[in-house]
């Protein structure tokens, strides 16, 4: 999924894809709080990590500068 963002919003640019990507990060924060199998923990906080930086980079070339640093937070 990240991978997907990320190749859509190099190839479109102006985050065009912000809001998609910032849905799918409050869905995946929504998951990780119903809880994640053991197996699994590494991965998807990963991906998480991943997808909340993408997010604040397209919140960025939005000009959204606080929603991006918020978002990079996440990502660290």
């Amino acid at each position: 999924m990240t991978a997907f963002f990320t190749r859509a919003d190099a190839s479109q640019g102006g985050g065009l894809y912000r809001s998609a990507i910032v849905a799918q990060l409050g869905e995946v924060a929504r998951r990780i709080q119903d809880g994640v199998p053991p197996s699994l923990k590494v991965r998807v906080f990963a991906a998480t990590a991943d997808l909340a930086a993408l997010a604040g980079w397209v919140s960025h070339d939005c000009g959204r500068y606080p929603q991006a640093q918020r978002y990079w937070s996440y990502g660290t």
